[in-house]
C-alpha cells in the first residue's frame, strides 16, 4: 500500500477477497431482501467514490522521478527491479476470487410460497459458479493503460483483439447518445 511520506495519505491499495467454495440455499423472500439490501448501500458507496475521485482529483499526486544512478545496474538488481514492478501496487483496486460458488435458490413452504412458476411446490434451481473474478478498478479512466493490472492478457497481435483505447472511443458517441449526452466535447 504506497502512501506519501509527508502526510502519511494512502495513494493506493489492493483488497483481494478470496472465499474458500461458498454454498448459500435461498428463498425468494432472502433473495429478494438480499438484493434490496444491495441496492440500499449502492447509494452511499457511489457518493463515497464520487467524493473520492473528487478528492483526488483536486490532490494531483505527481509520482517522483525515478533516482537515475550512474552505475550499469547488475542483473540482481534488474531481477529485483522486475520482482517490485511486479507485485507494486500503482492505483487502487478491488478483487474477488472465488473458486465455487453454489447458489440454491428454492420454495419457501407455507404463506410465503415462491411467486416463480418453476420453483413452486417445492421445486428448486442450482446455479454453479467455477472460477469466478471480478475486479474492480474504482479510479481507473478507460483511455489509461492495463498493462499493470494483474492477469491482464491483451495482445497486440491478436486480429480480433481491439486496441482498448480505440474500442472505448467507438462505444463512447453510442453510450452518449443513449444517455441524452451531447456527442460535442
Amino acid at each position: 500500500m504506497p502512501y506519501i511520506f509527508t502526510d502519511c495519505a494512502v495513494i493506493g491499495s489492493r483488497l483481494a477477497i478470496c472465499p474458500e467454495p461458498l454454498a448459500w440455499a435461498l428463498t425468494d423472500g432472502q433473495l429478494r431482501a438480499m438484493l434490496a439490501c444491495a441496492v440500499a448501500l449502492a447509494k452511499p458507496v457511489q457518493r463515497a467514490t464520487a467524493a473520492a475521485t473528487r478528492i483526488k482529483a483536486l490532490r494531483k499526486i505527481e509520482e517522483p522521478r525515478e533516482h537515475i544512478s550512474s552505475r550499469p545496474a547488475t542483473g540482481e538488481r534488474d531481477i529485483l527491479a522486475r520482482m517490485f514492478a511486479k507485485h507494486d501496487v500503482r492505483e487502487t483496486s478491488y478483487h474477488l476470487l472465488a473458486p465455487r460458488i453454489d447458489l440454491h435458490l428454492c420454495d419457501d413452504p407455507g404463506l410465503g410460497r415462491s411467486e416463480k412458476p418453476s420453483l413452486a411446490n417445492g421445486g428448486a434451481l442450482q446455479v454453479t459458479l467455477v472460477s469466478m473474478q471480478a475486479d474492480l478498478f474504482p479510479y481507473h479512466k478507460a483511455s489509461d493503460d492495463r498493462r499493470h493490472w494483474r492477469g491482464y492478457r491483451y495482445q497486440l497481435g491478436l486480429k480480433t483483439a481491439t486496441r482498448p483505447v480505440r474500442w472505448s472511443a467507438q462505444r463512447r458517441p453510442l453510450y452518449q447518445a443513449t444517455r441524452g449526452y451531447s456527442t460535442l466535447s
